[in-house]
């Protein structure tokens, strides 16, 4: 090989290495200029609407989490934020204070808010609470949650792109959390279960949260320590409304580790549950 050969093969290396170390910082300050851009937006998000100002002088409903303050009704969905109610008819407005701690579901004349989300299919001068935070209007039932969760159909781009543009314009603030809800697919009637928070039945089925536990049979159906996430009938297990690969051998019990996560453990076969995942 020519000693021309050799240079110009070092030279091509040299050449592609820079390049790729050039476009490497290129794309690097625009990381950097991107993330002080959303920093400064979200910044700008937060001190927009002054929530200390209208939690401290606006006039709350009741034991409710929404607040009445200079025309305009807000609703507080914790993480999240305050949250205008769109389309609110002020003068009708009130809230259903079914929870024992705190009130998340309006009516107007209009509308029934879950939180500050219309639900369209429930009519505001029929709606009732059945309890456990399960509503209807005697046609259409829903449960809705008192505790706030991250919107799930919100994606990541979405909220950047819509934070942005919330904060350098009057665009409606990004729906990042909500008070989860969901409907009943039953055309009977429902009643809330006495003893067991966020649970309902329609006299076949049993309901937590909204959603249908498998197969279980009410009339045994109880808490496996009284107050956590798990629940047992005669025969089944549930996580919540899942139903666990395992029968209910009546030697269940709640464990805690140091890190205070806790476990299922059935000590007459060794299995172990963290929420519906199991262990070896």
């Amino acid at each position: 090989m020519k000693l021309s050969d050799l240079d110009n093969d070092f030279n091509f290396k040299k050449k592609k290495t820079s390049n790729f170390s050039f476009i490497a910082k290129i794309i690097s300050i625009i990381f950097i200029i991107f993330v002080l851009f959303l920093l400064i937006s979200l910044f700008l998000s937060m001190g927009k609407g002054n929530s200390y100002e209208i939690e401290t002088n606006g006039e709350k409903y009741k034991k409710s989490e929404f607040i009445k303050y200079q025309g305009k009704i807000y609703v507080s969905i914790p993480s999240g934020g305050l949250y205008v109610l769109e389309n609110v008819d002020i003068n009708t407005f009130k809230t259903l204070n079914t929870n024992y701690y705190k009130g998340v579901v309006g009516v107007d004349k209009n509308n029934v808010y879950f939180g500050n989300i219309i639900i369209p299919d429930l009519d505001p001068n029929k709606i009732y609470s059945v309890g456990n935070d399960y509503y209807s209007d005697g046609t259409n039932t829903y449960f809705c949650s008192p505790n706030s969760t991250i919107n799930k159909d919100l994606s990541s781009f979405m909220e950047v792109m819509q934070t942005i543009m919330y904060s350098f314009s009057s665009d409606k603030k990004p729906q990042s959390y909500i008070y989860p809800y969901k409907k009943i697919e039953t055309d009977k009637k429902l009643r809330a279960v006495e003893g067991f928070q966020f649970f309902a039945t329609d006299g076949e089925k049993v309901y937590y949260e909204g959603e249908v536990l498998e197969n279980a049979d009410l009339n045994t159906l109880k808490n496996i320590d009284g107050y956590d996430e798990y629940f047992a009938d005669k025969s089944n297990v549930y996580y919540k409304s899942k139903l666990l690969p395992i029968k209910n051998t009546g030697k269940l019990k709640i464990v805690s580790s140091q890190q205070g996560d806790k476990f299922l453990y059935d000590e007459e076969n060794g299995y172990v549950f963290i929420k519906d995942y199991s262990f070896d």
